[in-house]
């Protein structure tokens, strides 16, 4: 016989409640057993440029340096500003490195480095490491400024709290001294993708996202503080919302080598100086970077005068120079002066320098990088397993 009206109607309500129960179960359980977004402190320094300049030493004009061809990294060494620090091996040796976005390996000195841009910084010594194990693979990589190289090595990496096993990083031999010697960090953290990797190596990010259950995001926070005790921070497996204000906007990765996207435009005020291009969005770079031609006309319009030194702009002239956006995927981002001309002091005397810097990126495809000049202003997301790149506005 059929179940009566009121039985029937009871099992459905009875089914129902237990399908929301799972469902708000699962949920909790997502929540317990997904990992927290942790926090890396950054710490700002002046840059090995901005060092020569103050002490008068000759360098290069800065549009040679963004020449990128074959396997040169578009990390910039002179100019990098902000680095944390990590932990390599079970006792826990500890090295400042500058996460970079721009490139995909980890290294650091090795204890067998015995030149003197090696001995002035921490170098890693696997005979005091338990969970060290040996590669031997010869290693090398170049930068427009310097070049570094020596073998890999396997050991446990600690970046964040998040202790990741068989990390395949480099042991450095050979430092360019010009160039790292100065250098206030001992190596570099790639945050990019496998495909740029040297040796095939996979990124420490990629590592921690398959060892831990974290959602596969990192967010970078840039302090213009010049002041300010903290120089920003790497968010780990998500965003903080106290750092940044509005929604965040985000554009689709064109491909998995560089953090690279589309750029709708560029705008210096009322004049469109570029349109239909590309960039990546780049941590290790400090100034926003674009094509020579390009460069030269927002100078100009902004007063620039090109020197040995850089481009410098009248300090007085800042309050009537022009806003400069960049528009991706629709949306605009303004940088007013305030956050394109740097200043910096010698003695009593403050000099104003233009953010912007030349350079041929074309032999990676490649128009603009969008630097620290650009990522101070807009929070910025890096999110692997969708392959974007979002952004926000710092709250000040």
């Amino acid at each position: 016989s059929s179940d009566p009206p009121f039985r029937s109607a009871f099992l459905v309500r009875v089914i129902a409640d237990m399908k929301i129960a799972a469902v708000v179960l699962l949920a909790l359980v997502a929540v317990a057993t997904a990992a927290p977004v942790t926090k890396v402190a950054l710490n700002k320094v002046k840059s090995v440029r901005r060092q020569m300049r103050e002490n008068g030493v000759q360098i290069p004009l800065s549009a040679s340096k963004y020449t990128a061809k074959g396997d040169i990294s578009l990390v910039d060494v002179m100019d990098a500003e902000y680095y944390g620090e990590i932990a390599i091996g079970s006792d826990n040796q500890t090295f400042k490195v500058i996460f970079d976005t721009g490139s995909s390996n980890l290294w650091v000195p090795s204890q067998s480095c015995k030149q003197s841009a090696c001995l002035s910084k921490d170098r890693y010594d696997s005979s005091t490491s338990s969970t060290y194990a040996a590669n031997g693979t010869s290693f090398s990589i170049g930068y427009g400024t310097g070049s570094c190289s020596g073998f890999l090595s396997s050991d446990s990496v600690n970046f964040g709290g998040y202790e990741i096993s068989g990390q395949t990083f480099a042991e450095i031999t050979q430092l360019d001294a010009d160039v790292f010697g100065n250098a206030p960090f001992d190596g570099i953290l790639g945050l990019a993708f496998p495909s740029i990797s040297s040796d095939g190596v996979t990124p420490v990010f990629q590592n921690l996202v398959s060892q831990y259950n974290i959602d596969p995001v990192f967010a970078f926070y840039l302090s213009s503080d010049p002041e300010g005790k903290v120089g920003g921070e790497i968010h780990i497996g998500g965003t903080d919302s106290t750092y940044y204000t509005g929604d965040i906007q985000y554009v689709n990765v064109q491909r998995d080598t560089y953090w690279t996207i589309a750029i709708d435009s560029v705008n210096v005020g009322d004049t469109t100086v570029d349109s239909y291009t590309n960039g990546i969005v780049d941590s290790g770079t400090s100034l926003l970077v674009g094509p020579v031609d390009v460069i030269a006309e927002i100078n100009e319009k902004i007063g620039g005068q090109t020197t040995q030194q850089g481009v410098f702009v009248d300090c007085d002239t800042l309050d009537s120079l022009p806003d400069v956006v960049i528009t991706l995927n629709g949306v605009d981002y303004t940088l007013q002066s305030s956050d394109y001309i740097l200043k910096e002091s010698s003695g009593s005397q403050t000099f104003c320098l233009s953010g912007f810097s030349g350079g041929d990126l074309s032999a990676e495809g490649i128009s603009y990088i969008l630097g620290d000049v650009f990522m101070r202003k807009y929070y910025s997301v890096f999110d692997l397993g969708n392959n974007q790149v979002g952004f926000a506005q710092v709250k000040n």
